[in-house]
């Protein structure tokens, strides 16, 4: 008798089957990239982080060497260099640079020329979140700023004040030639910056550099845009507040790039009068007018900062800061709450960081 014989064993998957498995490795993908680049920006903002307290120490260690912090603009270099270099060049020899420092006492030129020094690009010197872009104007990229408080109106003429009376950590130093004498008290003289003793707030209370993402020319995007030709944000913030919808610039930017080693407000400085991601102003063209920069990053929510202690803190673009419309105090507690107080060096502010 002859059995029947048994259905033979298939081969391979039916179409609806395929079709199954890929829709599941899809949504397996679409649960892990997030999770991927989560990780990967809590790396990149690690690393801001260990920046931050790179300049952190090196700002100590400039303290312990000279008794002071590196001005906001360093006007003590053979020439001047037009009165523009950095305070981050004289921080140079503290974050294993010494030779970029050299070069930079011995080439001799300005900040936008474009030699050696002028072309340093360290990535040290600005955090990995933030998108770089490169131009054959750039001079370096420089993504950490010096805080001078709520000083705005004279921040970048070329008149008698000059940046000088900022009410941050970092101020320009007085002329090479000393006629700025009676600005000694609190700059210490020639080339010097502010100390320890006048950071009557504490230091743990007060801002010594923040985050701001690299300038990047005619950008909309007001974490690495500057608005031009704004007028009465100097008495008003508020007005430069107004020029951005969100993210995004309603008008023309700057056209210019960053520079690493320029001491002008608008390449070195940052204020704490907008809160964290907010829009930045020039009051002309370029930098050589009046300028309001606020602190941005890439960070989802907020900037990081180094205090005067040397500790690292994330501030949230949310923080308190107070009335945007009020003018900046030339003295006494500042109008813009929190954010305004962690800039003041003795503001008299009582702060309490979460």
């Amino acid at each position: 008798m002859r059995r029947t014989k048994c259905s033979e064993s298939r081969q391979g998957f039916t179409l609806i089957e395929l079709l199954v498995v890929i829709a599941i490795i899809a949504i397996l993908i679409a649960l892990l990239l997030p999770a991927v680049q989560q990780a990967r920006e809590a790396a990149r903002r690690s690393a801001c982080k260990s920046q931050l307290k790179q300049l952190g120490v090196a700002l100590h260690n400039h303290h312990d060497a000279f008794g002071y912090f590196p001005p906001l603009v360093d006007t003590a270099h053979p020439g001047g260099r037009s009165q523009r270099i950095s305070g981050i060049v004289t921080l140079m020899p503290y974050m294993e640079q010494a030779a970029v420092y050299e070069l930079v006492e011995s080439q001799g030129g300005n900040p936008w020329d474009n030699n050696t020094w002028q072309t340093f690009e360290n990535a040290v010197l600005y955090c990995p979140s933030a998108p770089i872009q490169t131009f054959s104007d750039q001079r370096g990229i420089l993504g950490y700023r010096f805080n001078i408080s709520e000083h705005i109106a004279g921040n970048q003429a070329a008149g008698s004040d000059n940046g000088r009376s900022t009410r941050g950590l970092f101020t320009r130093s007085p002329d090479e030639d000393g006629s700025d004498d009676n600005d000694r008290g609190t700059n210490g003289g020639e080339g010097k910056g502010r100390r320890f003793r006048d950071i009557t707030d504490g230091s743990s209370n007060t801002i010594a550099m923040g985050e701001r993402a690299p300038t990047v020319k005619q950008s909309r995007d007001v974490r690495n845009g500057i608005r031009t030709s704004i007028s009465g944000f100097e008495t008003d913030p508020s007005v430069c507040l107004a020029t951005a919808s969100g993210q995004t610039y309603g008008g023309a930017t700057t056209n210019e790039n960053a520079r690493w080693a320029d001491g002008r407000v608008g390449y070195a400085g940052f204020n704490t009068v907008l809160p964290p991601n907010s829009a930045s102003c020039y009051a002309g063209g370029t930098h050589d007018s009046d300028a309001l920069i606020s602190a941005t990053s890439y960070h989802t929510g907020g900037v990081q900062v180094v205090m005067a202690d040397g500790s690292v803190r994330f501030i949230s673009e949310n923080i308190n800061a107070g009335n945007p419309a009020a003018a900046p105090n030339a003295s006494g507690v500042s109008p813009y709450g929190i954010w305004g107080a962690l800039g003041t060096i003795g503001g008299g502010e009582v702060v309490e960081l979460p």
